[in-house]
């Protein structure tokens, strides 16, 4: 029996990856704020593999509130002896716009959703994993983790906050069998993206605004969502912590054959952040007058 918590699966990617994990033979939690459309995706779920043994979990939580991971991961506690795997894919977009032009309110709002968050649900379940053998976690990166991103400042630094936590998560839970990954997506037309376009061009950028409307233009939203659940899926499905600590991108990165490179990344300093130096950019400003 192999076991997962999805969190923000009432909708968009983390609606599609619940049905991944489930249609390939895995018990599921799946969580969310909003209790009706979950429901549904159970129910939908639940007459689509009809004979199906497996089950299905509704969590009815907001993660921005005190306690909600502990009452999450307490509620499968009650039903599963073990979890395999925890999706950490919840979150908003945040405030949009010039960075002193935003309530620090709200600020603050979009760390507690995106980061937070997250934290919660691994203080709660890394324990548990301890306990029974180890696990995976991923974490769902954004735009502006891995590069700037204007008038996106709330959202930007709080995936890159999750990211760096993801790798600290990696190395000191490594020895417990846990490995801790985090995957970017990709660009998909979600309510986070319409709410780009419901800013504007003047507030989200020029640049932002053209991507989000190129998303819902194109016929390839879905294979890119799709695409983005087999990489957490692949992720997740580790029975030993080889690949762990790396954000792989789900476009662009050939995670599909992530197990036959893990040794060399494992030693690397691929898929992660870091500081570039003059010298890895063949500059020494040492030797330089």
């Amino acid at each position: 029996m192999k076991t997962v918590c999805i969190t923000g699966a009432s909708r968009g990617l983390g609606k599609i990856t619940a049905e991944f994990f489930f249609k390939s033979g895995w018990h599921i939690a799946i969580v969310s704020r909003n209790l009706k459309a979950l429901q549904e995706v159970a129910e939908n779920l639940a007459g689509k593999y009809s004979r199906s043994p497996l089950e299905i979990i509704v969590i009815d939580a907001d993660l921005s509130l005190p306690n909600a991971g502990r009452h999450c991961i307490e509620t499968m506690k009650k039903r599963w002896l073990s979890l395999n795997a925890l999706v950490n894919n919840a979150g908003i977009q945040g405030p949009i716009g010039p960075f002193c032009d935003i309530n620090p309110a709200h600020w603050e709002d979009a760390f507690k959703a995106l980061f937070f968050a997250p934290l919660d649900m691994c203080r709660y379940a890394v324990p548990w994993m301890m306990n029974t053998g180890g696990g995976n976690i991923v974490n769902l990166s954004g735009g502006g983790a891995a590069s700037p991103r204007a008038n996106f400042t709330a959202y930007a630094a709080a995936k890159t906050a999750l990211i760096r936590t993801t790798e600290i998560l990696a190395l000191e839970y490594k020895p417990y069998n846990i490995a801790v990954n985090a995957v970017a997506p990709g660009i998909m037309p979600t309510r986070l993206l319409a709410e780009v376009l419901t800013a504007g061009a003047e507030t989200a950028g020029e640049k932002e605004y053209e991507a989000a409307q190129n998303s819902y233009a194109s016929e390839g939203h879905s294979e890119t969502m799709s695409r983005a659940a087999e990489c957490i899926f692949k992720l997740c499905s580790q029975t030993a912590p080889k690949v762990t600590g790396k954000l792989i991108s789900a476009v662009w990165d050939p995670w599909q054959k992530i197990e036959q490179y893990a040794e060399e990344l494992a030693s690397s300093d691929i898929y992660t952040l870091r500081r570039i130096t003059p010298e890895d950019r063949a500059q020494n400003r040492r030797t330089q007058t």
